[in-house]
């Protein structure tokens, strides 16, 4: 899976973004429902990434830069964007299958403190889950 994030420094703070477009929702939605997935995660670990996976099935999504199979970097980039520690947090799918439905995108938003989910609905003007 290709990826589309973007690092931002907010004071001392870091930011980082993941749009995971139209296709994706739906293709990531799909997944969840096909496996009776009720969650998908947040993982940084050997790379940083969100997914889902069960019995050797998986869908991933890197942050830019931190797929291993991509980037010889992937370990310090990941390392400079969520710090040295690995983690792995677990979410409800509920917001990826509405969003799926309505046809819509996700931008997911993470910083030390906070990490955010947000819908958008495509408008004529963002017909192709881009902003």
């Amino acid at each position: 899976m290709c990826s589309d994030s973007r690092t931002q420094k907010q004071g001392q703070k870091m930011m980082v973004t993941m749009t995971i477009n139209q296709q994706e929702t739906a293709d990531f939605s799909a997944f969840l429902t096909a496996h009776n997935l009720t969650e998908w995660f947040l993982a940084k670990d050997h790379g940083a990434y969100i997914g889902a996976t069960i019995d050797g099935a998986k869908w991933l999504k890197y942050f830019q830069g931190c797929n291993p199979d991509k980037s010889a970097d992937f370990y310090d980039n990941a390392r400079f964007k969520f710090g040295g520690d690995d983690f792995g947090e677990f979410f409800p799918s509920a917001a990826i299958h509405k969003t799926a439905s309505a046809g819509g995108y996700l931008k997911l938003k993470v910083s030390p403190t906070k990490i955010s989910l947000v819908s958008y609905k495509p408008t004529k003007f963002n017909a192709e889950g881009v902003s």
